[in-house]
């Protein structure tokens, strides 16, 4: 799955992907979304609200497909 930026207070980065996507993961134990791999320059608190399957549905990697 492709993300796009539909709508952006950056008005260039409109129509454009949506990179950090791909730095993430789903840990289905404790319904987690963590960096792939974390990175000593940036911070980031994720707040997740979505369910198990909601998750797996919005960030699972299908690639394959």
């Amino acid at each position: 799955m492709v993300w796009e930026i539909q709508r952006s207070t950056l008005p260039w980065r409109e129509g454009h992907r949506l990179e950090f996507v791909d730095e993430l993961k789903v840990v289905t134990e404790g319904n987690r979304v963590l960096p792939r791999t974390p990175g000593s320059e940036r911070w980031a608190v994720p707040i997740n609200t979505l369910s198990d399957s909601e998750l797996l549905e919005i960030f699972s990697d299908r690639s394959g497909l």
